[in-house]
């Protein structure tokens, strides 16, 4: 019974120490860029982009934290984007903070940009209409 109750003391004893490795989200801002180039408001081409940050800030979590997608507008407009976090983070914070990002890329001077890229602590995203490869 002593055997019983030291292996249990144990597995929480780890499980607790495992939950505490698991990071703190860190959405603070290092770098981004805007594209000067501007999708005209409402466009095709913009609902696109649009779509495009909506899959990665919604299906990064629960794709290993990496996500690449690419959206062909019938046959004329192809979008590339990747989004990432840091794998320490628990998925709630991934996606909080690419909720973070998707704000960055969606407003301000990033607002209507045909390409842009927001790195944050603990995650980053990019999209842009041309193929890309990200570290």
């Amino acid at each position: 019974m002593a055997t019983v109750r030291a292996s249990v003391f144990v597995f929480v004893a780890l499980c607790i120490c495992c939950l505490k490795l698991e990071g703190n989200l860190d959405a603070s801002w290092i770098s981004g860029w805007c594209d000067v180039a501007k999708f005209p408001p409402y466009s095709d081409n913009e609902y696109m982009a649009m779509k495009l940050i909506g899959i990665l800030r919604d299906n990064t979590s629960m794709n290993h934290y990496n996500q690449y997608s690419d959206l062909i507008w019938y046959n004329e407009y192809h979008i590339y984007g990747r989004a990432a976090c840091n794998g320490k983070i628990s998925r709630g914070d991934c996606s909080a903070c690419l909720q973070k990002a998707t704000e960055s890329l969606t407003s301000g001077d990033c607002m209507y940009s045909v390409g842009a890229q927001v790195k944050l602590k603990d995650c980053r995203m990019r999209y842009e209409p041309k193929y890309f490869e990200d570290e």
